[in-house]
């Protein structure tokens, strides 16, 4: 491994962009599970992986194809990690013959010969890589990388509006402001902050003033605003009247 290689999997900033997707050791989830189908079918590849890469393992978000899947694996079984450190597409034919990764133990370990993965962008730091692999040598043609290419911009985008949410809900639980998030169809509340916790929030509705039950019986009068949020969701805030 390169210096250069190094310092990029090691690059602060890019850590940082990982660490606030909250992806590396969450549990599977089904947005991404079928993104990992979808790229196996487009490249009719027996297994497909989302890989998630810090600077010293690879976290697998999603897999496809694999009978028992690991959920990580060190870096010396990853050939994701040098999408990561150059923020490009990497296709490899037959791995046993390439320079950057013939002594990988993957090769022999996992069966993995071909390979093609795509950059996994957060805040403009590549995070990991969508890939597909094959036991036998494989050209990967146009269309491959262009599909492979395709879906990971998809995961790129699911990626950012996660992180854009976290990054909301944070900065939510400081605010001093009743602030919540629901389903306008059900009226059924998804989120709500630290200071809407301490609420009755069954009283809401549309109206531009409520009055709030607090936690300990006393009533509140509230100024109170609602705009479309995220997928269909509806984002409400509330701020206490004098």
């Amino acid at each position: 491994m390169d210096s250069e290689h190094h310092r990029s999997l090691q690059d602060v900033a890019r850590l940082q962009a990982l660490k606030l997707t909250g992806l590396m050791d969450s549990l599977p989830e089904a947005s991404y599970d079928r993104f990992v189908r979808l790229a196996s079918r487009l490249t009719g590849s027996p297994k497909a992986f989302l890989s998630l890469v810090d600077d010293r393992r690879q976290f697998l978000k999603a897999t496809h194809g694999e009978e028992n899947p690991a959920r990580e694996t060190p870096l010396s079984h990853s050939f994701c990690q040098y999408v990561a450190s150059t923020g490009q597409p990497l296709a490899i034919e037959d791995a046993r013959f390439h320079p950057t990764v013939k002594d990988n133990p993957a090769i022999q370990e996992n069966e993995i010969i071909a390979y093609l993965g795509s950059p996994l962008l957060a805040q403009g730091k590549c995070i990991g890589s969508l890939c597909v692999t094959d036991k036998n040598p494989r050209r990967w043609g146009w269309a491959d990388r262009q599909a492979l290419n395709d879906l990971a911009a998809c995961v790129n985008s699911e990626i950012e509006l996660r992180t854009t949410n976290a990054l909301s809900q944070g900065l939510a639980e400081l605010l001093p402001a009743v602030v919540y998030l629901s389903d306008p169809t059900s009226g059924e509340i998804l989120y709500r902050n630290e200071t809407a916790r301490d609420y009755d929030l069954t009283a809401l509705s549309d109206r531009d003033t409520l009055e709030l039950t607090h936690r300990d019986g006393s009533h509140h009068r509230f100024s109170h605003h609602t705009a479309p949020f995220g997928d269909g969701q509806l984002l409400g805030v509330a701020t206490r009247l004098p």
